[in-house]
């Protein structure tokens, strides 16, 4: 037999057992999906013993306690009974094209008098409660960040820019519309810096626009320093400094167009304070970083004893030339030689009733110019706080919201 025909032979057998196969699935196929309709049935049984097994429980239990557990999510794989019928090809094949049904599974607890879940037996009477089936599924997780997280994000974001030397407008910009400003953005802002070796000689100044509402509240806001991570608040302070008595401190409240001094180091004082027309006299023996102005209302312009107790010429001639914001203990000599005892005390003692800050402020606190467009307020700090140099230092409000940054 030659090659040719032993190939023949070969082709003819391969495809007479691929036609019985292919006969012999034919022949099944009605009885292989025939039992596809007992699924439903299938499940229609599960469903029904879960209901009976809640009611029973429902009944047995608590009967007005809801169902408060949740359904797992793990699926139970289930196949319908086979068939008794067929014989071994039939269960091979429909084993092989049976297709698999997947059934949520059912988390199933017991349940006290209580009403709450377990996962053993009821402890009253020693009795085992029967299952019931919860159909409620639990909340999504809220995965929103808060506004605070998303503040957050954004100064972290804006710390790393202002860090960067090379960064563009363009990157700026974008964080600037997306950074949650304060309502006092572009109404008050570091206007600029004075560092120093020396806490008490360092200062920031805020600057206020015409724009700004009246009576804001600066008590509570922070200056941070983007390159070292300090962080200071804006204390309370004194709006009328009383001398030689205890003074309370209360919010800072400021106007438009007025300025905010913020010192590193101490007060003076010992309380951040307004200036007014008076406060130039603490100047004379206490030092104060700016120079307080000196801005005393004049000794010659107070009013003055008329005749017949009017002061002697010798003295109104030192009143004329008296400096501001000063106090004296006694009359230069070059007065005194002018005048007797009588008129030196007479003298003296009208100077004295009308200079020094309480005497001032006695006399002036209701004039309508007497307060000051600037407050010095003090951070208390030992040590400075800002660097020498490539520093970067934001203002925000009492809510953490951005209001102004100063690089230098």
């Amino acid at each position: 037999m030659d090659q040719q025909t032993k190939n023949v032979m070969l082709f003819a057998i391969i495809f007479s057992v691929l036609a019985a196969g292919v006969i012999l699935a034919f022949l099944f196929r009605n009885t292989l999906f025939s039992s596809e309709s007992d699924v439903p049935q299938a499940e229609s049984t599960l469903s029904e013993n879960y209901a009976t097994s809640s009611s029973e429980t429902a009944s047995s239990t608590n009967p007005a306690a809801p169902a408060s557990n949740t359904v797992s999510t793990e699926p139970i794989t289930t196949t319908p009974p086979a068939e008794s019928s067929g014989g071994f090809f039939t269960s091979l094949l429909k084993s092989f094209f049976q297709p698999t049904i997947r059934v949520p599974s059912i988390s199933v607890a017991t349940q006290n008098k209580g009403g709450s879940a377990t996962g053993g037996s009821s402890a009253a009477g020693g009795k085992s409660s029967q299952p019931y089936v919860s159909t409620s599924t639990p909340p999504a997780p809220n995965t929103e960040p808060t506004a605070e997280e998303q503040q957050t994000a954004y100064l972290k974001m804006l710390e790393g820019i202002y860090g960067e030397t090379k960064a563009t407008d363009a990157q700026l910009k974008v964080i600037q519309l997306t950074l949650i400003s304060s309502p006092l953005r572009g109404k008050l802002w570091i206007s600029g810096v004075v560092r120093s070796t020396d806490a008490n000689k360092e200062y920031i100044t805020i600057a206020t626009s015409k724009d700004l509402q009246k009576e804001t509240t600066i008590t509570g806001m922070t200056v941070k320093s983007v390159e070292s991570g300090q962080v200071a608040q804006i204390g309370e302070g004194v709006n009328t400094f009383i001398s030689n008595s205890a003074n309370t401190p209360s919010e800072i409240k400021i106007y438009p167009n007025q300025k905010v001094l913020v010192t590193t180091g101490r007060s003076p004082l010992g309380y951040s304070f307004r200036l007014n027309k008076c406060t130039g006299y603490f100047s004379q023996f206490q030092t104060f970083a700016p120079a307080l102005p000196q801005i005393c209302p004049r000794l010659k312009n107070e009013a003055q004893p008329q005749a017949p107790n009017r002061l002697p010429d010798a003295c109104l001639d030192y009143i004329d030339s008296f400096a501001t914001c000063k106090i004296i203990t006694e009359l230069p000599k070059t007065v005194t030689d002018k005048l007797n005892s009588e008129e030196e005390y007479r003298c003296l003692t009208f100077i004295q009733k009308n200079t020094g800050y309480q005497n001032c402020t006695d006399l002036h606190k209701y004039d309508s110019d007497f307060y000051g467009t600037e407050w010095r307020t003090y951070l208390n700090h030992s040590n400075p706080i800002w660097k020498k140099s490539r520093e970067t230092i934001w203002l925000l409000d009492q809510s953490g919201r951005f209001i102004s940054q100063y690089s230098y």
